[in-house]
């Protein structure tokens, strides 16, 4: 395809854009010794994840490997972070036990709570 001026890409699908550049100054986190495409998406160094590469996941694992209740979340905002995937349980680790806890929108006390007092460590 020939694009047209200020766009790119294969099927000129994006808009052309520097490499994003992470906070230790460097281009695509100093992680992507292929740097990046015209569209600005890094190209990852292997064990680095996120926009900017900036997500080593060996050095972030997830605490507890998440008890076997959740997701380990390796991405731009979360780096090592669990996402519990059984409501019964919460926490960083997702080990905390809610069953009796009130839940409201999918949330154990909904979106506007801190926790439950029932919500007791396995």
């Amino acid at each position: 395809c020939q694009c047209f001026e200020g766009y790119g890409g294969d099927a000129c699908e994006c808009i052309l854009q520097q490499c994003p550049v992470g906070s230790n100054g460097q281009e695509c986190s100093g992680n992507a010794a292929m740097g990046c495409d015209e569209c600005g998406v890094c190209q990852c160094d292997e064990g680095f994840v996120g926009t900017d590469c900036s997500c080593e996941v060996a050095a972030n694992p997830c605490p507890n490997d998440c008890s076997g209740n959740g997701i380990c979340i390796h991405d731009d905002s979360r780096c090592g972070v669990c996402s519990c995937t059984d409501i019964s349980y919460t926490g960083d680790d997702c080990s905390c036990l809610t069953t009796g806890c009130p839940v409201f929108d999918n949330q154990v006390c909904g979106e506007n709570g801190l926790g439950c007092e029932e919500c007791t460590d396995t």
